[in-house]
C-alpha cells in the first residue's frame, strides 16, 4: 500500500497506523471482548505470541464471530506509536455497535410481519471510509433500516466513516458478513426483493422506491 494508508506490509511484518479505532494490549482487548464485543471488527495477533489470556481472546473472538488475523510481526506506526506496548494483540473497533446478521434478519422479519416495507442497503467491498459514511447517511435519509457490509475488504467504521455519516451510524442497524451472496439469499428468503444500484439517469431513485 502507499505511504499514509492505515496499514502497510513490509516484508513479513504487518505495520498498522495508530488511530482512534485501535485498542491494544492483552487486558484492554480482553475487556473489550467481554464488555462490548459488538464494537470489535477484527482481532490481530502476533503469530508467535500464544497461551494464557491470548488463547482466551482467540476463543472469545471465535464465539462472537469476529475476524481474527495472525501476523509474523506487528508494528504500530505514526504519531505516539513509539510509546505503545501492544503485547502482541490489537483490536480494531467500530464507532457504532454491530449486529450479527441473524439479529438483523430477525429485526427485518419482524418489521415485515408488522406490515412495514423495510429497506436494507448492502455494500460490497467498500474501502473508502468517507464513501462508506456518506452511503450510510444516504441510506438512513432514504428510509433504510439497516446496512450490510462485507467483513473482508471493507473500510472500518472508525472516526472518518462516523464523521462522514453525520452521525447516521448511531441511528441505523449495521452488520458485517463474510459471504454477501449468501446473505442476500437469506434476505430474499425472508421476503425481500434484491435490486442493484446503478449510475443511470433513467434509473429509479432510492428515495422514491418502495
Amino acid at each position: 500500500m502507499k505511504a499514509g494508508k492505515k496499514e502497510q506490509q513490509q516484508g513479513s511484518e504487518r505495520r498498522i497506523r495508530l488511530t482512534e479505532d485501535l485498542i491494544w494490549g492483552v487486558h484492554p482487548v480482553f475487556e473489550a471482548l467481554t464488555q462490548e464485543p459488538e464494537r470489535i471488527t477484527e482481532i490481530i495477533l502476533h503469530r508467535e505470541r500464544r497461551g494464557g489470556k491470548l488463547e482466551e481472546i482467540i476463543e472469545l473472538a471465535r464465539q462472537h464471530g469476529i475476524k481474527t488475523s495472525f501476523a509474523p510481526g506487528l508494528r504500530l506506526i505514526g504519531e505516539g506509536a513509539a510509546t505503545v506496548r501492544h503485547q502482541g494483540v490489537l483490536a480494531k473497533t467500530s464507532q457504532a455497535p454491530l449486529l450479527s446478521f441473524e439479529e438483523l434478519i430477525e429485526r427485518y422479519a419482524a418489521r415485515v410481519q408488522n406490515g412495514e416495507k423495510p429497506r436494507l442497503v448492502a455494500c460490497d467491498s467498500l474501502q473508502d471510509p468517507h464513501n462508506l459514511g456518506a452511503i450510510i447517511r444516504s441510506a438512513l435519509a432514504s428510509g433504510a433500516v439497516g446496512v450490510i457490509l462485507t467483513r473482508e475488504r471493507s473500510a472500518p467504521l472508525g472516526g472518518a466513516a462516523a464523521k462522514a455519516s453525520a452521525g447516521a451510524v448511531s441511528h441505523i442497524d449495521i452488520c458485517q458478513v463474510t459471504n454477501l451472496v449468501a446473505a442476500l439469499k437469506k434476505i430474499k428468503d425472508a421476503g425481500a426483493w434484491v435490486f442493484g444500484a446503478v449510475k443511470d439517469k433513467d434509473a429509479q431513485s432510492l428515495y422514491t422506491s418502495d
